[in-house]
Parts: C-alpha cells; sequence; structure tokens
C-alpha cells in the first residue's frame, strides 16, 4: 500500500480529517435547521373575530403552517349545530380551496344521501332546498352554513375542469342508520338494486324481487313503522338468509362489471356493501347496552373507499368531536370503560399517523335558545377559558405542559358515560370558542 505526503500529511490522514469535517458540518447543519423549526413553532393563541364567518386569510396563515404535510385534516364541533364551530369550519374550508391545498370534502353524513350534493356543487339542475333536505343527514341540512357551503362551492367550481373542482361526500352510514327516529336503512340497497335494475338480466330481476322482500323489515321498530314489519321480528335464519341474499347482490354487481361504467361499478358495489353495513348494525343497536361501535368501524370503511374514488387526494372531513379525536374514553359511574372500541378518529390515526391532523373543538357555554343557556361541565374547558382568557382563538398546543398533557374530561356526560380525553393526544389544534349559540331555521 503506498502513502502520498501532502503537505505533512498522509493522504489516510487527510482522507479521515475530511469525512470528520463533513461529519461536523452536517450535524451542525441539522442541529441548526431542527433549531429554527422549533423557534417557528409558536404555542401563542391566533385570536378570532366575532364573527367567525368572516375570518380575514391572514388569520388562518399559522394554521396553514400548522397543517403542512397533512393529507386528512378533521375539523370537528363539540355538539352539533352550533354556529360558531360551522362558522368556523365554512372560512377555514374556503381558505383551504383557494390555497389549492384540498379539493375533497367529507361531512358526518350518508354516503348515498352525498351523491345529490356532490352532483349539486358541480352544477347540477337541482334545487338547493331539495339538496339540503334529501342530502344532508340527521336534519342538518337546516343550518344555514351548510346551504351557504354548497352555494360558495357551486360558484368556485363554475367552468372548471373536473379535475380540479372539489368533490363532495358523506362518510357515515348510510339512511341515518344511527338515528331511530329518522332512520331509512333500506336506502343503501334501494339505490345499488337501481344498478341490477339498469342492466334487465334474469339473473338481475330474481335477485330484486329476493331483496324486495327483505326490505320492509329494514327498521329498528322504533320509528313509528309497522310493528309487524321490524327487524326484531326476522328468525335468525331470515337474516342469515338476507345476508347471503345481499353478498349475493354484491357477487352480481361484482360479475357484471365490464357493463357498468367505472362510476357506475364503483358506487354500485359500494351501495350494496353499506346495505351489508346496515343488517349488521340493525342486529347489533337491539342488543341490550349497544354501544354501536359498528357505526365507527363502517364510517371509517367509508372514508377509505371514498379516498381510495379520489386517488389519495388530500381531504377535509367535518364531524363531531367525539368522532374526530384520536384518542377517547368514556367512563360510567362505577368506573368502567364504555368505549373499549376504536373511534372514527383513532381508526384514522392509527393507519395515517401524523398525516391525519385534527382540529379540536371547546366552548364554555352554549346557548340553545331564548332565555336557556348551558354551562359546559368540561374541566378541560374551564382550564382553556381561564389560562388564555380570550374568546375565540386557535393554538398548536404545547403538549409538554401540564394543560395538554393530563387526562381530562370534556363535554357533558352522554349515553355512554362521561367523556375523557388525553388532550395531547386527542387532537392537533385547538379552537377554543367561549359561547356557542344553536342555529336557528329561517
Amino acid at each position: 500500500m503506498f502513502f502520498t505526503k501532502f503537505g505533512g500529511t498522509t493522504a489516510m490522514n487527510q482522507s479521515k480529517i475530511i469525512k470528520k469535517f463533513f461529519y461536523l458540518f452536517f450535524a451542525t447543519a441539522f442541529f441548526l435547521s431542527t433549531t429554527q423549526c422549533n423557534q417557528r413553532v409558536s404555542y401563542k393563541p391566533v385570536i378570532l373575530p366575532a364573527n367567525l364567518s368572516a375570518i380575514p386569510d391572514d388569520s388562518f396563515a399559522p394554521l396553514g403552517e400548522y397543517l403542512e404535510g397533512a393529507e386528512i385534516i378533521g375539523i370537528s364541533e363539540a355538539t352539533h349545530g352550533m354556529n360558531e364551530p360551522l362558522d368556523f369550519r365554512n372560512s377555514l374550508i374556503k381558505y383551504l380551496v383557494k390555497k389549492h391545498r384540498v379539493r375533497i370534502i367529507a361531512f358526518e353524513s350518508g354516503l348515498s344521501e352525498s351523491r345529490i350534493v356532490n352532483e349539486y356543487i358541480n352544477g347540477g339542475r337541482i334545487g338547493i332546498d331539495a339538496v339540503l333536505k334529501k342530502g344532508i343527514s340527521y336534519g342538518f341540512g337546516d343550518f344555514k352554513q351548510n346551504k351557504h357551503l354548497l352555494i360558495w362551492l357551486r360558484k368556485i367550481n363554475w367552468n372548471k375542469p373536473k379535475e380540479d373542482r372539489v368533490q363532495f361526500y358523506g362518510f357515515d352510514m348510510v339512511g341515518n342508520a344511527p338515528n331511530p327516529y329518522e332512520e331509512n336503512p333500506e336506502l343503501a340497497l334501494l339505490e345499488s338494486m337501481k344498478f341490477v335494475r339498469k342492466l334487465k338480466t334474469t339473473s338481475g330481476r330474481k335477485l330484486l324481487v329476493q331483496l324486495k322482500s327483505y326490505l320492509p323489515y329494514l327498521h329498528s321498530g322504533k320509528d313509528g313503522n309497522d310493528p309487524n314489519f321490524r327487524f326484531e321480528r326476522l328468525s335468525q335464519q331470515q337474516k342469515k338468509e338476507l345476508i347471503n341474499t345481499v353478498n349475493d347482490l354484491i357477487k352480481w354487481i361484482k360479475d357484471h362489471k365490464n357493463q357498468f361504467t367505472n362510476e357506475e361499478f364503483n358506487w354500485g358495489l359500494q351501495l350494496a356493501k353499506c346495505g351489508l353495513q346496515n343488517i349488521y348494525f340493525l342486529q347489533e343497536i337491539i342488543q341490550p347496552n349497544s354501544d354501536q361501535h359498528l357505526r365507527e368501524k363502517f364510517m371509517f370503511n367509508n372514508l377509505q373507499w371514498i379516498m381510495r374514488m379520489e386517488n389519495d387526494r388530500p381531504i377535509v372531513l367535518f364531524g363531531h368531536l367525539a368522532h374526530m379525536t384520536k384518542e377517547l374514553n368514556a367512563y360510567n359511574e362505577d368506573g368502567k370503560n364504555m368505549l373499549p372500541h376504536p373511534m372514527l378518529g383513532e381508526y384514522i390515526g392509527k393507519k395515517y399517523g401524523n398525516k391525519y391532523q385534527v382540529i379540536g373543538n371547546f366552548f364554555s357555554y352554549a346557548k340553545f335558545d331564548e332565555g336557556t343557556d348551558s354551562l359546559d361541565i368540561s374541566t378541560f374547558s374551564r382550564k382553556i377559558e381561564q389560562h388564555y382568557k380570550a374568546a375565540n382563538f386557535y393554538l398548536k398546543p404545547d403538549k409538554s405542559k401540564k394543560l395538554f398533557s393530563t387526562p381530562t374530561k370534556f363535554g357533558t356526560p352522554s349515553f355512554v358515560g362521561d367523556l375523557w380525553m388525553n388532550p395531547a393526544n386527542g387532537f392537533d389544534i385547538l379552537l377554543f370558542t367561549k359561547k356557542q349559540h344553536f342555529y336557528k331555521k329561517k
């Protein structure tokens, strides 16, 4: 082995010195960049105006940085139907759409029902009132903010190519299944059967006759239907036959894939699967002490389908905090955990990690109608109000602080017990609105 002298140092020693220099250089550069990055993270609250429907874009600039890299953004509301989180949602969605951050929006609403909403915002000749009544589940079409947002989305989509338009979906179960007083669980199968009827085949007609005989029974018996036609009245053998028939429907659609357009096939197949979801859900909720855990799983399944349909493009979700949060527990008076199953946000967080970012909404006072006030008994909300002393704001929590790293009760007691969450694990951005007001029909 030969060594060449250079300035009194062998080439081998020179090589070692150069390597050490570059190691030191890159280590120093990494440390400085990390330090600068940490310095840029601000945990100070961003104060929002009293009118959350008119938040200036500048106020969202820090939030845009916090959400950098997020592929799924979960916007939550602490209570359904309160104006403030709905106003904030609309303002943020408009900001994200204008900044070309998202083109896919999905609400806590029925998947099948959302088709008419998407048709409307893509220029369909449908009246907005019909869209709100048929396309937004659980009566949420009454909320004025939903009407305002859909009209805005229709305008923003106008004269744009399809790939640049915003698309709308519902990720919840079809037909209001979780609400026994508004339920229409047969809707998914009825919509899927339309695709079978279109091909006019003998096998298809036979399948439709079998399915039609079961449709009247797809109710839990709490919605005022004829008591002779309730899911509970089906024998175990009949329930098994119903499930087998729906599986035959799924197979039939797959077997006839080439006779449908790609969009028809995907929707027909998914709606048949949604029909199966409703059957399994009905089996669950008629049991004593049902915790509706299947709903969370099925919402996640629907979301996965939506993301496949949209080639995993960034998406904004909107729903109740209990669904959106990455961590949730509920304890009864005896300390028993009443939610031993994952919620929607926990499914998403487990699969997508930090690519799923949640905006958790909290408040201190709610006004439901004239003269009626309600105090949110959340320990966490009271601490937030006392600590920051501001009415409306959002912030990135400093998860090293005790305020955000201690498991705490939040929200009011629910039918499954008191809700608990570790804020550091439950959400990524805190949205606090001190007072919330219930919507009024106009």
